[in-house]
């Protein structure tokens, strides 16, 4: 639970809350788009700083077409006097296995990812950039089900998988112990589950389905192949209201 490395400036950023949609189409074009994940928690009074600057994603040009936020909230801090009921063991694990592949034997909060690198230096123009030739990902959504089409641009030597991250935003938290004590705190692209999704290549595309459990305000979908951590394309979007 480190302070920062960086500093970001103050901004204020629209809540959003939505209603299920179904049968919604979510593509990217063949350029690879940016995955920018952080690991917060409720527990670490340096996150929230972290969170604001997350949230502000929202009113940024370029979003889910450029860009893919996802914030993680880990269960690391949750024995030191306030449990983050969005906490998951399963988030702090994944923060785990990007540590080990970055040669690191510790974590801490804040954290970003980037591309499934460490982000240590947060540069904006590094969410916008334009990115290699990937391949196109095309994202179904029906109800709970979501279909995954990958047409990767360079024939595949390893097995591939999807990733499905259904996320909230617009959830407030009155926080009334430990290090962020008295505090209110708002939270954005807060992801409620990890489903895997096996894919099957079937002539230059590989396809999959997976299913969410409960309906959410938006989604992210990540492509990465087997032993990789680094995700080799992204997509995600509103499911409703559009428009944000």
């Amino acid at each position: 639970m480190k302070g920062w490395a960086w500093m970001v400036g103050l901004g204020i950023g629209l809540g959003c809350a939505g209603v299920w949609a179904e049968d919604k189409v979510m593509e990217s074009g063949p350029e690879r788009v940016a995955m920018v994940e952080l690991f917060t928690s409720e527990g670490c009074k340096s996150c929230p700083v972290a969170e604001e600057w997350l949230s502000r994603l929202k009113e940024r040009e370029g979003l889910w077409t450029k860009f893919v936020p996802v914030a993680w909230h880990v269960d690391t801090w949750d024995s030191l006097g306030w449990k983050d009921r969005w906490s998951s063991a399963s988030f702090s694990q994944r923060q785990w296995a990007y540590a080990k592949g970055w040669g690191k034997d510790s974590v801490e909060t804040p954290a970003f990812a980037l591309h499934g690198r460490e982000w240590a230096k947060v540069e904006e123009g590094s969410l916008t950039a334009v990115g290699p030739m990937a391949g196109k990902l095309r994202v179904k959504i029906m109800g709970n089900r979501v279909e995954v089409f990958w047409t990767p641009m360079v024939v595949a030597s390893k097995s591939q998988r999807a990733f499905l991250a259904p996320m909230r935003s617009g959830l407030q938290s009155e926080v009334t112990a430990g290090e962020n004590a008295g505090r209110k705190l708002t939270h954005d692209f807060v992801a409620g589950e990890i489903v895997g999704v096996e894919l099957k290549e079937k002539d230059g595309v590989w396809v999959g389905e997976g299913k969410i459990k409960e309906p959410r305000d938006a989604l992210a979908v990540w492509i990465k192949r087997e032993g990789e951590v680094e995700p080799l394309q992204a997509v995600g979007g509103w499911l409703e209201p559009l428009g944000r």
